[in-house]
């Protein structure tokens, strides 16, 4: 009797034995999944540089979130992560942030955090701080505007643009290809569109020699729905004579028609048979198509010619002679 009990018992703790072996294995491996599970979803790394007016942001992920938060503070207030002013962003991997965004200071320190949030709204513990300082750059350009010319603002962040750099050309063209032009205003007038194309224009500032030029901005898209500055000849050309209160003829107001709506014309009202260059040349450079000469004779027989003045500096030929006699 006494070892049937004692078989009993045996096997009794043996079962016990087995139970605490299955729980504990159970347990072991809830932990593995959790810790696997944690390990899929983490930052691994962090990094934050400045590009010119920008600030590049680099992180590792483990896993994927549905967005991440980064967190920034200025150094040296005790602001924790949870406490200081942040902005979200999708990238998985790298995002770039205009400074004038963040509304930084140039020479002052700041601090960043970066954590990950998941589908379910499960964050990460914050990663960081990685700390900076704001160097002075050339600010960029904004509120590019393009409607057969170009406007746009710029914020002066102590550093003033010396001047703007602006390219065009063609949709879809890539910077360095295009048509160059500078101004010193943040306006610019003097482009080249054909009629029924698609343009794209971009602007950047350029401060001093130890900053430099900022980034490209754009591109902004313009479709041209006529010519401007489209280098074509004069043609069309006309006169009315012009009557003093007395009826008396006092002038001749000449104009042409231009397909080009150029902005700059050369002409000259010379004697007749008289070189278009045998005396001085007047020009206009308002995009205006008519001048009126007052000081001729009365049945006199004068030879007016014009041409166009191209965007480049390059002239067409001579259009003319329109003889020009009042009476």
């Amino acid at each position: 009797m006494l070892v049937l009990r004692k078989v009993v018992a045996d096997i009794a703790k043996l079962r016990m034995q087995a139970y605490l072996v299955l729980v504990l294995g159970l347990l072991w491996g809830c932990s593995k999944d959790d810790e696997g599970s944690a390990s899929q979803n983490q930052i691994d790394y962090f990094e934050v540089s400045q590009n010119g007016s920008s600030l590049d942001f680099y992180y590792g992920i483990r896993g994927e979130f549905d967005y991440v938060e980064i967190a920034f503070a200025e150094a040296g207030y005790e602001v924790q992560a949870e406490w200081a002013d942040f902005f979200t962003t999708s990238n998985q991997q790298r995002v770039e942030k205009p400074i004038r965004d963040l509304i930084f200071a140039s020479d002052v320190v700041y601090h960043f955090w970066i954590r990950g949030v998941q589908e379910n709204g499960k964050k990460t513990d914050w990663f960081g701080p990685e700390t900076i300082n704001i160097s002075s750059f050339c600010e960029n350009p904004y509120a590019l505007e393009f409607n057969g010319y170009l406007a746009w603002n710029y914020y002066d962040n102590e550093n003033d643009a010396s001047f703007y750099e602006v390219e065009y050309g063609a949709q879809g063209f890539e910077v360095g290809q295009g048509q160059k032009l500078s101004s010193n205003s943040e306006t610019i007038f003097d482009l080249s569109l054909e009629k029924n194309k698609v343009y794209d224009a971009y602007v950047r500032a350029y401060c001093n020699i130890d900053l430099g030029h900022s980034a490209w901005v754009g591109p902004v898209s313009y479709f041209a729905e006529q010519n401007q500055n489209v280098c074509l000849e004069p043609y069309n050309l006309s006169y009315y004579t012009e009557y003093n209160f007395f009826g008396d003829p006092v002038g001749a107001s000449i104009s042409w028609k231009d397909d080009g709506n150029n902005k700059t014309y050369e002409f000259n009202l010379v004697g007749k048979h008289k070189s278009p260059e045998s005396s001085a040349i007047e020009s206009r450079s308002d995009y205006g198509t008519q001048i009126t000469y007052t000081q001729i004779s009365p049945n006199v027989n004068y030879d007016f010619y014009v041409r166009t003045v191209c965007l480049d500096g390059s002239k067409t030929a001579w259009v003319g002679p329109l003889n020009v006699k009042i009476q």
